[in-house]
């Protein structure tokens, strides 16, 4: 979240000095588009900004790492400081782009949620800002290591070319939500999380933006993790509770209670006095399945391979 071209930095790794400046080439862009368009006798304005950054600013011991060559900043002060940068780098962004095309009123950024402590950021900085929208997580799209290119795969933490169209959908139907028809959106997130009586279950309501909620083992199969003891596990559809000793919290079932919960069966009533903590998302998706067989295609250096060999 910098307009800065710290690829040109010398003290950026050799390997990641390719260019750089992707600031200030979007408002080369946008200027050459207001060429183009007043020469068909056209206006041009940008209805909406995207930001995805590709990495996750992760640090250690779980807090904000700013760039490089900084040291790790810790949670919650590094998430704050992220909060603030992103809020501050959209209305930068806004007025440089307003300041070329002429047109008034802010324009929106949407972002997704990238991993760890600077993904809860992203969503601080949609409740902070107005002009600033959180579409979701990313996870449940191909990620790149589903992509081969030269003699490997990719990595983790970027998308597919599938995955980037997938979520580039999402996006696209966030924008419609929020210009076009003018909905208070709000991304699908937990709201609150009570024991029930008796203690031997954790109900878990979310904000559903178009109820009902689903848990979807159509698509994958269920995502869990085994506890040791047969039908326990350690993590659950997503899920993991841990008590205030960080000891994780054994589970028997998920399952949706209402169009907008989900209760969370406890293999073991929890003792009086403790408390639990609910964790969710892509840490805990524990696994889903085994390799049995792998189709080898043909390696070309250099070269893109056909999408139906992926």
């Amino acid at each position: 979240m910098s307009i800065a071209d710290q690829s040109a930095d010398p003290r950026t790794p050799q390997v990641k000095q390719h260019g750089g400046g992707y600031y200030a080439t979007s408002l080369d862009d946008a200027r050459r588009a207001v060429v183009q368009a007043k020469a068909r006798g056209q206006d041009f304005a940008i209805t909406a900004l995207v930001w995805m950054q590709g990495e996750a600013n992760g640090g250690p011991t779980g807090g904000v790492v700013p760039c490089r060559w900084e040291a790790e900043l810790p949670a919650p002060k590094g998430q704050e400081w992220y909060r603030d940068r992103l809020v501050s780098y959209r209305k930068q962004w806004s007025d440089d782009l307003r300041a070329i095309t002429g047109q008034a009123g802010e324009i929106p950024l949407f972002t997704y949620q990238t991993l760890g402590a600077a993904g809860h950021a992203q969503l601080m900085a949609a409740d902070l800002e107005p002009h600033l929208y959180m579409v979701g997580p990313h996870y449940m799209v191909p990620s790149a290591i589903n992509s081969r290119y030269a003699n490997r795969h990719g990595d983790g933490i970027h998308l597919a070319a599938d995955g980037e169209r997938w979520y580039g959908e999402q996006i696209a139907k966030v924008v419609r939500r929020v210009l076009i028809e003018k909905e208070d959106w709000q991304p699908l997130r937990p709201k609150r999380a009570a024991l029930e009586e008796g203690r031997t279950s954790v109900r878990v309501e979310f904000t559903v933006p178009r109820p009902p909620l689903v848990l979807d083992e159509t698509c994958l199969p269920r995502q869990q993790s085994t506890a040791g003891k047969p039908g326990t596990f350690s993590s659950l559809a997503g899920f993991q509770l841990r008590n205030q000793s960080g000891a994780v919290i054994a589970l028997e079932a998920a399952k949706l209670s209402s169009a907008t919960q989900v209760r969370l069966k406890l293999a073991a009533p929890l003792p009086p006095g403790d408390q639990i903590k609910v964790s969710y998302g892509v840490p805990y998706f524990g696994a889903v399945g085994r390799i049995t067989a792998v189709r080898l295609i043909p390696t070309v250096e250099g070269s893109l391979l056909p999408r139906n060999w992926w």
